[in-house]
Formats: structure tokens, C-alpha cells, sequence
């Protein structure tokens, strides 16, 4: 056996806020930051849900504008429009609310507005750290995630976009893209389509054994990933077939192992 050898290395990632009821956090998270111009990103479905106001009214004025329009797989469209939103309100922070979607499209628009780039650039690969980057060093634009699936996209750094027009979905990929703070509550996945969060609890499954059996695997990696399975099992069946606080506690539980399986 030999001495433990390697590195660990953190995102930007800052706080994660988990419970039931947790969205009402999000003012005192803005102040504490000292954020003010919030623009609340979601999709269509979520859009007209009750879900929504909940999020709205715990930013209360903080909250200038709600884009409705992020869809799946990221159209570069959507980007664009949502660059024009930030740059028309004056945004400050953006408040991806939903799953991968959401939190992507508001990646890859704080992408543009950070680099002063094209949304999208390169739908290949996307590298903001060439030497073409224009990079506004005195303005930052913070993200927080409130996900209702289990994909975990919110704790990474880095974002899908598709452009249409080619077919070809790109990636970002930026330390300052990973969302400052997330709150995991779990009232607000209580609409999320059962299939929808049963398919995302098994992609946190398979995250776990990728980072299990991943060349670069090390013993935090492999204690969170082996404590996600176990949480996943136990829970994900659990959370559909309950109700009531029951269920809340379960889908508390599943969260928890979303997050330590990245």
C-alpha cells in the first residue's frame, strides 16, 4: 500500500442550501452578496406553474426580470435571447430555476456576457481562455441554482448550447460559470414528471460509478460517489411511492446524493 498521492481541486462553488422551504433563502442570499438585479431563468413548463411565484416572491424587488424560454439540449436561440435580457435589465446575478436546461442556458449566456463573445462561439469546442478572450475582469455575474431533477448539472463549471443551424452541440467550460450557491429544496421537485426525475436520479447512479471507476478516482471521490449510491438506492424508489413529508424527506435524500455523486 502506498502513501495517498494527488490533488483535490474545488470550483467556485460557495454554499449549498438544503430543506424543505428553502427557496425562501434566496433574498437573504441576494443581500448577502449584495445583488439586487436578479433575472430568474426557467422553461416553459415551470413558467406557469406555482413553482415560479414561490421564487419570485421570496426575491421580492430583487426579481427585474423571468426568461421562460431555456428548452432542452440548449438551442443557441435561447442563449441569445437571454444574453439580450441580461444585457436590457443590467442583471446582476442570474437565478437558474429547473433542471439542466436552465442552469446550462444561463451558463452559457454569463458565458457571452463575461467574455464579450458571440453565445455559442465555436460549436465545437467552446475555449474561453485563448488568448482571443476579451475578459471583463471588473464584472462578475453570479449564478444560483434551485434544480428540480437529479442531473446535478449545477455543480459544475461547465455548459452545453446546440446550434441549430449546424446540429452540434458545444461545450463551456469556465471557473466562473459554476453557480455560486445552491438550494436544494425539495418541495419545488415535487412537479418535476415522475419519469423525468426517476431518469435523472439514475444519471446521478451513473456518475457515481463513473467517478468510482474513473483513472483519476481518489478516496474523497470514491467516498462521496460510494455514499451516493447508497443514498440512491435507499431513496430514489422511495420518493415516488410516498407522500407527504415522507416523500419531501426522501427526495431531501436523493438531492444530497445528487450532489456527491459529481
Amino acid at each position: 500500500m502506498e502513501a495517498p498521492n494527488g490533488e483535490f481541486n474545488f470550483t467556485r462553488l460557495e454554499r449549498v442550501i438544503f430543506g424543505p422551504g428553502k427557496v425562501a433563502a434566496l433574498a437573504n442570499e441576494l443581500d448577502r452578496r449584495g445583488l439586487k438585479r436578479a433575472v430568474v431563468v426557467t422553461g416553459k413548463t415551470l413558467g406557469k406553474s406555482r413553482l415560479l411565484d414561490n421564487v419570485t416572491a421570496a426575491l421580492g424587488s430583487r426579481c427585474i426580470a423571468v426568461y421562460k424560454g431555456a428548452q432542452q439540449h440548449v438551442p443557441l436561440r435561447t442563449v441569445r435571447e437571454l444574453v439580450d435580457e441580461i444585457k436590457r435589465t443590467n442583471a446582476d446575478c442570474l437565478i437558474s430555476f429547473g433542471g439542466g436546461s436552465p442552469i446550462d442556458t444561463a451558463k452559457v449566456a454569463a458565458a457571452s456576457i463575461l467574455t464579450g463573445r458571440e453565445p455559442g462561439a465555436g460549436a465545437h469546442h467552446i475555449d474561453f481562455g485563448g488568448s482571443n478572450a476579451k475578459v471583463d475582469t471588473e464584472r462578475d455575474l453570479a449564478e444560483i441554482a434551485i434544480p428540480t431533477t437529479l442531473s446535478a448539472g449545477e455543480y459544475t463549471p461547465a455548459g452545453g448550447v446546440t446550434n441549430e443551424a449546424t446540429r452540434i452541440k458545444g461545450g463551456v467550460i469556465d471557473p466562473r460559470l459554476q453557480p455560486r450557491t445552491i438550494i436544494n429544496d425539495p418541495a419545488v421537485t415535487l412537479e418535476t414528471p415522475q419519469w423525468l426525475w426517476t431518469a435523472t436520479g439514475m444519471r446521478a447512479f451513473d456518475h457515481a460509478v463513473e467517478a468510482i471507476y474513473s483513472i483519476r478516482h481518489q478516496l474523497i471521490s470514491d467516498t462521496l460517489a460510494v455514499k451516493a449510491i447508497a443514498l440512491l438506492m435507499e431513496h430514489l424508489p422511495a420518493s415516488i411511492k410516498t407522500s407527504g413529508d415522507e416523500t419531501l424527506m426522501h427526495r431531501g435524500f436523493c438531492q444530497m446524493a445528487a450532489w456527491f455523486s459529481i
